[in-house]
């Protein structure tokens, strides 16, 4: 039997997807409306179905002193690629990164990485993330925003799917 955690080559038993579903602009409503990102198959050439997933949101922002800005992630699954039956999964259905902080004295960049792990042996075939953001207080552009928030879903652990 092959150990994995051994495997020099660990890249040769995962898979990296990038979610779409990104803020890419000088963001800086009080609340952001929530960006859902595409559809992705678990599936790899009908053969076997990834059953975890990391979570990752990179994050660039700007706010002034004493601010801060929250940035939210969750995963739904649906049983087709157009979203047949999407809802919320997973046990972390919504979780928060604050970038900034509300003892800073000067104005700041802030740059972060949002990261979960998700159990996926019970969601559906197809899956996708949602970010949504929210300020602590008015912002405006160049002063209080969210440059960039892009998701990205690195999935492993496949299962062979029986022949039908």
């Amino acid at each position: 039997m092959h150990s994995f955690s051994l495997a020099k080559n660990v890249g040769a038993y995962v898979a990296v997807f990038p979610s779409d579903g990104v803020i890419d602009a000088e963001v800086t409503t009080a609340t952001h409306s929530t960006v859902s990102g595409n559809w992705i198959d678990r599936t790899v050439d009908l053969q076997f179905m990834y059953q975890s997933a990391k979570v990752c949101v990179a994050i660039q922002g700007q706010t002034t002193e004493d601010e801060t800005f929250t940035v939210s992630c969750n995963l739904q699954d649906a049983a087709t690629s157009t979203g047949s039956g999407a809802a919320d999964f997973g046990t972390t259905a919504d979780v928060d990164l604050i970038m900034g902080s509300t003892a800073s004295t000067a104005d700041q960049v802030v740059t972060g990485v949002l990261e979960y792990n998700v159990d996926l042996t019970t969601a559906d075939r197809f899956i996708r993330t949602q970010i949504s953001l929210a300020f602590s207080s008015a912002s405006t552009a160049g002063v209080n925003q969210c440059d960039h928030a892009a998701p990205f879903l690195i999935l492993g652990g496949s299962e062979s799917l029986e022949a039908t």
